[in-house]
């Protein structure tokens, strides 16, 4: 029943509208995946040096991977694009690499148009 719930919670803030378009449709199950592992491992203990975290040498640190990977992949860029990229307007031969050009060329001089 835990795990139900853990993971209904991490599919909630995989679909939440700050965070669905950070993540490719295609990695969505692995990023849930990962996100029910640190939820799993709760809080992390480390012993940490002083320069590090301006405390004493050999302090314990508490660290929660679980809200810290939710807030690294909160300020992740957009990888999923909801605009149309090429319109009619914009779809101009000229967007082509040389190698399209060519081959364009190519199709145009064994096909020509009549």
């Amino acid at each position: 029943a835990q795990m139900e719930k853990n993971r209904s919670e991490v599919l909630q803030f995989c679909e939440g509208e700050d965070v669905k378009l950070k993540i490719k449709p295609a990695d969505k199950e692995k990023v849930v995946n990962f996100l029910l592992a640190q939820k799993e491992k709760g809080v992390i203990e480390f012993s940490a040096s002083g320069a590090s975290t301006g405390s004493a040498p050999g302090t314990k640190v508490q660290f929660n991977s679980f809200d810290f990977s939710k807030e690294l992949i909160k300020s992740l860029p957009n990888v999923v694009e909801l605009s149309e990229v090429a319109t009619q307007g914009s779809a101009h031969v000229d967007n082509l690499s040389d190698a399209q050009k060519i081959g364009k060329e190519m199709a145009d001089f064994v096909n020509p148009k009549k």
